[in-house]
Parts: structure tokens; C-alpha cells; sequence
């Protein structure tokens, strides 16, 4: 509640980290939603040192605050010029800069696995071992184009993120 980190054990934390793990539920789509709380103690790898180029997998930016702007337009050349395929996150499908839409740490959920693969980066399909649908990379642009168009117009809102 409003900004209290939840007591829990190390078991109970391992198993909210399995729980959203490859191996905790039946699959990705049923895996549990996030909350502010979980989202801010999820555990990653933490890089010690400098990864070489051919270290990172992927690039998986928020999809608020980068899809349709120039600086997502540069991420996006980065990543295509390394290989890394570009998988888009939705997250709280906030616009990135606004406070969450309950105040921070009020632990309303949302689901972390919504995410976005660019077709148009030349190797995701290859790394990722993905299929796309015919088509796919002209439906991305037109709604990259969009979401530029959104930006142009002002800030934008956390409806105009989930559309």
C-alpha cells in the first residue's frame, strides 16, 4: 500500500522470480502480471565490466517513452547496425515521463509481457528464431509513423501509448 514495500521471505521472493521465469509458467502469454513493486525488484543480470557488442542479445526498450521519437529512431539504427533484435515493452503502458496512474508503489498490476518484436531490424527474425507474418515490417513502419505523428502533435498520453 502507498509506497510500503511487502515483507517477504527469500522463498517468497524466489518464487515470484520463477514465477515469471521460462520455467514458472506454462507459458509466457499465462505468465502472472506485475506490479510497480514487482516490477522495481525484478532481478536481472547486472553487467560487471564492458559487454563486447556480441555479448548483448537484445535491446528491449520502454515502449512509452521511445516508440515513434527520434531517439527510438536511433536505438532502433544501433541495434540494426550490432544485429540485436529491438523488442518493444509496453510496461505499465504509461508514456514514460508521467507517474504511474495510482501513485508510485501502489502496487496496481500489469501485465509484463506485452512486448513487440521489430520485424524491420534486419537479423531478429535470425537471432530470435521468430516467424513474422508477410507483411509485418510495412504494418510496423505505418504504426511507427503513427506514433511520430502523436509525438509531433505534444506529449503524449498514456491512451494514446496503449492504442
Amino acid at each position: 500500500r502507498g509506497g510500503r514495500l511487502p515483507r517477504r521471505s527469500l522463498a517468497q521472493s524466489a518464487a515470484e522470480l520463477i514465477a515469471r521465469s521460462a520455467v514458472g509458467s506454462p507459458s509466457y502469454r499465462d505468465a502472472p502480471n506485475a506490479t510497480e513493486l514487482s516490477a522495481g525488484s525484478y532481478w536481472e543480470a547486472n553487467l560487471l565490466g564492458n559487454p563486447r557488442p556480441d555479448d548483448i542479445k537484445l535491446v528491449l526498450p520502454f515502449f512509452g517513452a521511445l516508440f515513434g521519437s527520434a531517439d527510438g529512431a536511433r536505438l532502433r539504427r544501433l541495434a540494426d547496425s550490432h544485429g540485436w533484435p529491438v523488442v518493444w515493452a509496453l510496461g505499465d503502458g504509461g508514456n514514460g515521463t508521467a507517474p504511474p496512474p495510482h501513485g508510485a508503489l501502489s502496487g496496481t498490476a500489469y501485465p509484463g509481457n506485452r512486448r513487440l518484436l521489430d520485424p524491420t531490424t534486419r537479423t531478429a527474425q535470425r537471432r530470435l528464431n521468430a516467424s513474422l507474418p508477410p507483411g509485418s515490417a510495412a504494418s510496423f513502419e505505418r504504426a511507427w509513423a503513427a506514433a511520430a505523428g502523436d509525438r509531433r502533435a505534444g506529449p503524449v498520453s498514456r491512451a494514446q501509448v496503449q492504442r
